[in-house]
């Protein structure tokens, strides 16, 4: 695959994680988030941590292009519908506003110059309930990798299956990033495919160049 085929960025600035969930971050996060798909030209999706998030991040989202919110429950149809909008917009430019891990974040193609750039907002970590800590537990004693199986890597999976929707051949061009400083930490970042990955804040000059 051409190197120079794809932007692979990771902006370690804000975080989606509990302790930091106040209005003040959802502001910056919904500040860059403008800004990317200003940066990106034509279709960008936006993939968020859950739709909570996304609704209290997204609500005063301000752009130029056709904003497409999923929905929970979608039905074939309107999945079909709404991929069909997605498309059809690619010239004039639309966001799609998802969720990491559900309806368009796996299972679907965005072939060609359908979708330009991918963001994965914050990190998808599973709640800290009674199947989580039992899952931790069980592969805790199995591997002695509770965390990394159990916890770290299925999230780490979802970000990279959402990435996977912008590059579907070795024709395809456009920008991944990871927003979220936990990328940039150690457990974290050791998941990713380091080749071409970049770490850094200056996500303009980036982007810029690339596109």
């Amino acid at each position: 695959f051409p190197s120079e085929n794809k932007l692979s960025l990771i902006v370690p600035e804000t975080s989606t994680k509990y302790s930091m969930r106040t209005p003040s971050t959802y502001d910056r996060i919904l500040e860059l988030c403008e800004h990317f798909t200003t940066l990106i030209p034509g279709n960008v999706a936006l993939f968020f941590p859950s739709y909570y998030v996304r609704d209290e991040i997204c609500k005063g989202f301000s752009s130029q292009k056709h904003l497409l919110w999923e929905k929970q429950g979608m039905s074939k149809e309107e999945k079909e519908r709404f991929l069909a909008d997605f498309k059809a917009k690619k010239d004039e430019g639309a966001i799609l506003l998802g969720v990491t891990g559900a309806n368009f974040a796996e299972g679907v193609d965005f072939p060609g110059d359908i979708l330009n750039g991918v963001v994965i907002i914050g990190i998808p970590l599973a709640r800290p309930n009674l199947k989580t800590k039992q899952t931790i537990a069980y592969y805790e004693g199995k591997f002695g990798k509770g965390w990394d199986y159990g916890y770290t890597f299925p999230a780490i999976n979802k970000c990279l299956q959402s990435s996977g929707r912008c590059i579907r051949s070795e024709t395809d061009v456009g920008a991944v990033i990871y927003l979220d400083e936990r990328f940039a930490w150690q457990r974290y970042y050791n998941c990713f495919p380091r080749e071409g990955l970049i770490v850094s804040k200056s996500y303009e000059k980036f982007l810029t160049e690339f596109f």
